[in-house]
């Protein structure tokens, strides 16, 4: 994950306004900003035409069958029964009355057939392919407009990709699969304010020239950090939640307490972590217990 860090002490490295080369080589160097538009409609309209073209052909072909087993002629009445004579009915040596129209349409459907079920693989397999996080299009969209980063500044219909970006028609090819929620638009959110607050004075900028002025953390290191809080949070809400019940001495408040708490609990497990619907309600079931069993046997006021 790259941070921009702000004024950078490399101010005269962007007097030459950029183009693809540059982009490309950001994106192969960083592959988590890679950010390509998915052109899901124009694929879904593709598979529209290609299924009103086959359709057109199937009909055509129904319409051959049924000439050819009505014409009386021996050969193409057997077009329906002998395969080779149906693949020899468009010969030059055919003899006279055969026609080949059923066998040519034929053809022509297997080969757009093959095409057809390869556009349909293809449109679902780039239906799989995860989308960016806006925030991540956005880092990108920041490092190419700043003269001290990237630079880049693309003339054509595409220099509004990222500028604007339509967030549910990209697509990234290099995906953050962890254990936990943890790539997500909070996970970025903190991380910009981290690196606001400390992180520009902790962490070193990135040499290279595509990098410079940007503080690029490492995911293992984030996820590491970031499991490492979760997990003191959720040890410390059991206790904390205890405290509060101790200090509350109305029974009516201790069941209000218990209530917020056990929302709580079962609000971070679905945010800040990948588990099930089934594991998030036994943890807060099992969490609400610790809490009611604490209120059943301490005296209220």
């Amino acid at each position: 994950m790259a941070q921009p860090n702000g004024p950078s002490r490399f101010s005269g490295l962007g007097s030459r306004v950029e183009g693809y080369d540059r982009l490309g080589t950001l994106m192969g160097m960083v592959p988590e900003t890679t950010a390509f538009r998915r052109f899901g409609a124009l694929s879904a309209e593709d598979l529209l035409y290609r299924q009103a073209e086959l359709i057109e052909l199937e009909r055509n072909l129904r319409e051959y069958q049924d000439e050819d087993k009505k014409s009386g002629h021996e050969d193409r009445t057997r077009y329906a029964l002998h395969w080779d004579s149906l693949r020899r009915s468009g010969d030059d040596d055919a003899a006279d009355g055969n026609d080949g129209s059923q066998w040519e349409t034929i053809l022509e459907i297997r080969e757009k057939l093959k095409e057809y079920h390869e556009a349909i693989l293809r449109h679902k397999r780039m239906l799989e392919v995860p989308q960016p996080l806006l925030s991540q299009v956005k880092v990108l969209d920041q490092w190419m407009r700043r003269p001290i980063m990237g630079n880049v500044h693309l003339l054509g219909s595409d220099s509004k990709t990222w500028t604007e970006p339509d967030i549910e028609d990209m697509i990234t090819l290099a995906p953050k699969v962890a254990e936990d929620n943890f790539t997500t638009e909070l996970t970025i959110w903190c991380l910009e304010w981290y690196t606001r607050l400390l992180g520009r004075h902790v962490h070193k900028e990135e040499a290279h020239d595509f990098l410079h002025n940007t503080i690029r953390y490492r995911d293992e290191e984030t996820f590491r950090v970031l499991k490492t809080l979760v997990t003191l949070v959720a040890s410390l809400l059991p206790i904390v939640g205890i405290a509060v019940l101790y200090a509350i001495h109305s029974m009516p408040g201790r069941l209000g307490a218990v209530g917020g708490f056990t929302a709580l609990f079962s609000l971070a497990l679905s945010v800040l972590t990948s588990a099930s619907t089934k594991d998030i309600f036994s943890a807060t079931a099992a969490f609400a217990a610790v809490l009611v069993v604490f209120v059943g046997t301490t005296e209220s006021v």
